[in-house]
This record gives C-alpha cells, sequence and structure tokens, in this order.
C-alpha cells in the first residue's frame, strides 16, 4: 500500500476541479492507493464542489479526510468524499444553501433562473448529504433556509465527521491537491 497525504485548501473557483483531477491523475500513476486529505476551505462555487466530490468518490484510493480547521460551504462535499472521516478538535463545519455572486445587470427573467439553479444545487447537495450523513428531515430544512455552524463534537453526531483526531502527516510529505502549489 502506498501512502500519501495532501491537502485541499483556499476559495474552490473555476480551475479547481481541473487542477484536482490532473493531481488524482499522477498519484494513480505513482500508484497511490491510500489517501490523506487535509481540508481548509472556506468553499467556493458548488459546480467545483461536486465535481471535485466526484473525482475523489471515483478515484478508487481508500481516502480518510480530516477537517484541518474550516470545512465551510461546498468544501464539506469533497471533504465528505471520504469514507473516513476526521475533525481536528477545533475545527468548524459551516453549512447554508446554494447561493449565487454576480456583476451582471439582472433582469427579472435571469433573476428567475439564477434562483432556479440554486434549487438544483440545493436539491444535488441535499442528496449528497443524505447519501453521506445522517443529516435528515429538520437538520436539512435547517441548512436550507439558514447558515449552520457545528464544532467537531456536533459534526461528529450528525455524521459528518466521525471522530476527532488531528492530521498528523510525517514532514515534508504532504502535497497540495488544491491550490496548485507544494505544501
Amino acid at each position: 500500500m502506498t501512502t500519501q497525504y495532501a491537502f485541499l485548501g483556499g476559495q474552490l473557483y473555476s480551475d479547481a476541479s481541473q487542477v484536482v483531477a490532473r493531481k488524482i491523475e499522477l498519484l494513480v500513476d505513482a500508484g497511490v492507493t491510500e489517501l490523506h486529505l487535509g481540508v481548509n476551505s472556506t468553499g467556493g462555487e458548488v459546480a467545483e464542489g461536486i465535481a471535485i466530490y466526484r473525482l475523489l468518490r471515483g478515484s478508487h484510493f481508500d481516502l480518510i479526510a480530516y477537517n484541518i480547521g474550516s470545512v465551510h460551504s461546498i468544501s464539506l462535499l469533497p471533504y465528505l468524499a471520504a469514507d473516513r472521516r476526521f475533525a481536528s478538535e477545533t475545527s468548524s463545519f459551516l453549512l447554508h444553501p446554494a447561493g449565487t455572486q454576480t456583476s451582471e445587470y439582472i433582469t427579472h427573467q435571469r433573476a428567475l433562473e439564477l434562483a432556479q439553479q440554486c434549487r438544483v444545487d440545493d436539491d444535488s447537495i441535499e442528496r449528497l448529504l443524505q447519501e453521506r450523513t445522517n443529516l435528515e428531515g429538520q437538520d436539512l430544512r435547517r441548512r436550507r433556509f439558514g447558515t449552520w455552524t457545528l464544532d467537531a463534537a456536533e459534526a461528529m453526531t450528525h455524521g459528518i465527521a466521525h471522530e476527532q483526531r488531528e492530521f498528523d502527516p510525517p514532514g515534508g510529505t504532504v502535497i497540495a491537491l488544491y491550490p496548485p502549489q507544494r505544501v
């Protein structure tokens, strides 16, 4: 078994899934079978978070994820891709409804289109939360209609994290999965 330690951080914006896909390909080519992934991200674009989740789930690594600070917003999905999930003692998780940012002039029709996209994104996120956590009913509604911050203990209660453990890789062994520089 070949083990690799990696970091996923920063904002997950338009190139994130492409960078992660290239890194996964390199890790597979190097014979990595077990990937320990430290996550510290405030989120980013929904499409990128879902794509990274799918890439990690399809990678066939024994994937172990660690919340090493903040797993906020859409960065929750790449974290949830792991079958074993840990949270550091002082870590936090932030869940909220999907939204959009735009600097364009918005007509009524465009506002309706953006609202529809947010609903579709919320539905996708909710399906993945139902598959990968113990969240249900009122908790899912709470996320859909407001911001919800959880500490490590609360995340364990809801099946987001499985136990409290620190990310403790051997010195000099961590690569950046994203952003694209060496840690």
